[in-house]
């Protein structure tokens, strides 16, 4: 059964926003008081810092806050935090002068202008720069044409499913290293309501594989053969063979119409895949509206999380999918 839509028309590539943990964006810092003196004498510096290292370590913050500092001319040293530090022996006593308090931030220190806020403005801290952190943070991270283009086409496809099958809302999952379509699934909430677009995916998806690698005489055969079967792109793509060693999702990306609810983000964790693009949010969405599923730190498994942030279609499908009968019930502007 071929496809009656006609294909979907972007007019300019997909901006992805990557959805990170609310840590990376995180400025307003908590606090802790710790005592802070100026040291007499310089030759004592090494000293100083192994007796209080042993005595009152400061290793078990956010930041990795450097012991010594200079300020103006002098050096100062952090003390230890003032509601675990007691008297000092007399011998480190006699090297410090100027005690006093100071307030500093002990989150953790994740990104590149959280460093420069702290050591500017607190205390010089020691850290360890994210090149893929700070590139999705600056939007940097998708520079390559070839990939950009493929991001926009499975997009694309999937709000081509979801319009020929008439549900409102469709899911593709790909192997990004083969450039393969590994399965399909699109809304089927009609019949039973447990049957998402990327439960059905997941689902087609373990269906390939028991026929394609364990040799099954299984009778499957995916949404996207029946609906795009004279679209030769779409054919070549899907007609790859998928990797022996896979487990059902792991590497894959997965390309979705609409943001996830929390049944289907925890499936895709479930599923091992690596990253999930949407296009449209939702009001009980859980990877970025309601909640950051995949940024939970107690699970087992985390994906990456990318939504389409200028995303414009032509007038026929703006009028299927934001104004038409192709409206997700929990759309959400």
């Amino acid at each position: 059964m071929s496809s009656a839509c006609k294909k979907i028309k972007l007019h300019q590539n997909i901006k992805w926003m990557p959805i990170l943990a609310d840590e990376y964006m995180l400025t307003d810092f908590n606090f802790k008081k710790f005592l802070i003196a100026s040291i007499k004498d310089k030759k004592k510096i090494a000293y100083l810092v192994n007796k209080l290292s042993d005595l009152y370590p400061i290793c078990g913050y956010g930041p990795k806050f450097k012991r010594i500092r200079k300020s103006d001319s002098k050096l100062e040293i952090i003390l230890g935090e003032k509601e675990n530090l007691k008297d000092l022996p007399d011998d480190v006593k006699n090297v410090l002068d100027n005690v006093y308090e100071i307030e500093l931030p002990v989150d953790k220190i994740l990104t590149k202008k959280q460093f420069e806020i702290v050591s500017n403005k607190f205390w010089p801290i020691n850290f360890h720069l994210n090149k893929y952190i700070e590139s999705l943070l600056d939007l940097s991270f998708m520079k390559n044409e070839s990939e950009i283009m493929k991001h926009d086409f499975y997009s694309r496809l999937a709000l081509e499913l979801s319009q020929a099958t008439k549900s409102h809302s469709a899911a593709l999952i790909v192997d990004p290293r083969s450039d393969i379509l590994v399965a399909s699934g699109f809304d089927q909430r009609n019949s039973h309501p447990l049957k998402h677009s990327v439960m059905h995916a997941i689902s087609n998806v373990s269906k390939r594989q028991i026929k394609e690698l364990k040799d099954s005489s299984e009778n499957y055969k995916d949404p996207i053969e029946n609906i795009f079967d004279q679209r030769s792109e779409i054919v070549e793509k899907f007609s790859k063979n998928l990797d022996k060693k896979d487990y059902l999702c792991t590497n894959y990306h997965a390309y979705l119409t609409h943001e996830p609810c929390s049944m289907c983000a925890m499936a895709l964790v479930h599923s091992r895949v690596s990253k999930v693009f949407f296009i449209f949010r939702t009001k009980f969405g859980y990877l970025d509206t309601k909640f950051k599923l995949h940024c939970h730190p107690n699970l087992n498994h985390n994906y990456e999380v990318f939504k389409a942030d200028n995303f414009e279609v032509d007038s026929q499908c703006k009028n299927c999918f934001i104004d038409g009968n192709l409206k997700h019930p929990d759309f959400s502007e």
